[in-house]
């Protein structure tokens, strides 16, 4: 979840995990709730709302947790250019 208030974008860039469970129209929704409280500059509230609607649409999806840990815990440093 990106939020530019310069630019008054918000982006919602899914990692491949839930990228196919979550429709276009979904992320869409997620982004119209956020909208009125960014347009009074509460963006705390706004990545609240973004949230909690992006958790609920998650949890009706009914994912299956594979019980393991998916992402490394290790720190990945790489030498920039």
């Amino acid at each position: 979840m990106l939020i530019s208030l310069f630019e008054r974008k918000i982006i919602l860039l899914p990692d491949k995990g839930i990228g196919g469970k979550l429709s276009h129209a979904e992320m869409q929704k997620v982004i119209e709730e956020m909208k009125p409280f960014l347009a009074s500059r509460q963006v705390y509230h706004a990545l609240e709302n973004g949230l909690d609607v992006l958790g609920k649409l998650l949890m009706d999806k009914n994912l299956k947790e594979s019980g393991r840990n998916e992402l490394p815990d290790m720190i990945i440093e790489e030498k920039g250019e």
